[in-house]
């Protein structure tokens, strides 16, 4: 039986109220913001060297933690540019100035730092910090950015084996590896690894401070900076490899089914209130949202056979227009996300 609310015979149908939308997408958009959590941060960092000059350990983190997600706004400002070769000209021009800047806080800083005043030289050493985690993942996310450029062109040749739709009567049958893991969780994890390493880097710098001081603050960040995006990306990369897990789903006229290991989901169409569809990239995956319940698949980042791509195909046209007729909404972003939405009906 369909959950979905009709209106009844002669009844005008029930819409969500557009203000209620767009309040709820604004707010959204605002919290999900890295730039102005980046401010929060590193705002908050700047009283606590003024209060101590040596920069204690919640300030060196607050610091990393800020810069991080300055260079993760600015990369994922250049992915949702329309034009894919203009986002990936930006990427390319902020990482050489990202790299300029880097160079310059430690070859310039300690002269800069003599001539301020004190709430300016704290705001100084509060950035000099932040740029070497915001340079390092600019340039970690444009090298598998050109990577995938490369590995995407050289397909063109010669396309590895990828998964490709298996066709059983009436039904769909794809089979792909993927992590069972949800983005929101992704998002956390990556937060997880910066504070992590950030508080390993924070714990030498304290634990070797004479060191720390004859090698000399350029030496430092720059350490730092390398400390904390390669060996983590790596490390990420890694643990979810060791995640991935053979995946089956199966669509039929009326239902889908999908199995990723010891996990299960079934649902009939008129069941589903969220679907989401990527094909490619490092978040290609699969979403559903049934009754509470929700499974997420990412694709992009499993362990897949040699010779294999990390992808998945795109959805068949027949099975697009009977998710349509169910009742969802289907809309496409610019990183090439098709989601399919069930709009609740307001109280």
């Amino acid at each position: 039986m369909s959950r979905t609310a009709r209106p009844a015979q002669g009844e005008a149908p029930t819409e969500t109220v557009p203000e209620e939308r767009a309040s709820r997408s604004l707010a959204s958009r605002v919290l999900g913001n890295p730039w102005l959590w980046a401010a929060l941060l590193l705002g908050a960092s700047v009283p606590l060297v003024i209060a101590d000059p040596q920069i204690g350990f919640v300030a060196f983190l607050l610091a990393i933690i800020g810069g991080w997600l300055c260079g993760a706004g600015f990369v994922n400002a250049t992915l949702r540019m329309r034009r894919r070769g203009l986002g990936a000209l930006v990427h390319v021009i902020g990482a050489v100035l990202a790299g300029v800047l880097l160079w310059a806080m430690v070859s310039f800083g300690a002269g800069l730092a003599d001539v301020l005043d004190d709430p300016a030289k704290a705001a100084f050493a509060v950035a000099q910090f932040a740029s070497a985690p915001a340079a390092g993942w600019i340039w970690i996310t444009l090298i598998g950015r050109v990577t995938a450029l490369v590995s995407s062109r050289a397909q063109r040749v010669a396309p590895p084996a990828g998964p490709a739709w298996e066709h059983e009567g009436k039904a769909s049958l794809l089979r792909f590896p993927a992590v069972p893991l949800r983005m929101r969780t992704l998002g956390l994890a990556i937060a997880a690894v910066v504070v992590v390493f950030g508080g390993i880097a924070a714990t030498l710098l304290i634990l070797t401070g004479d060191l720390a001081e004859r090698l000399g603050p350029r030496l430092v960040i720059i350490v730092v900076g390398a400390g904390l995006t390669l060996p983590g990306y790596l490390l990420l990369k890694s643990l979810l490899h060791r995640r991935s897990v053979n995946c089956e789903l199966r669509i039929g006229p009326e239902r889908l089914r999908v199995r990723a290991g010891a996990t299960a989901l079934d649902a009939s169409f008129d069941e589903i209130d969220l679907l989401r569809w990527r094909c490619d990239g490092d978040y290609a995956r699969l979403e559903v949202h049934s009754g509470g319940r929700e499974l997420s698949l990412v694709a992009g980042m499993a362990r897949v056979p040699k010779g294999t791509a990390p992808t998945i195909p795109p959805l068949p046209a027949i099975i697009t227009r009977r998710l349509e007729a169910s009742g969802l909404s289907s809309s496409r972003s610019r990183q090439g996300l098709t989601t399919f939405r069930r709009e609740q009906p307001s109280p």
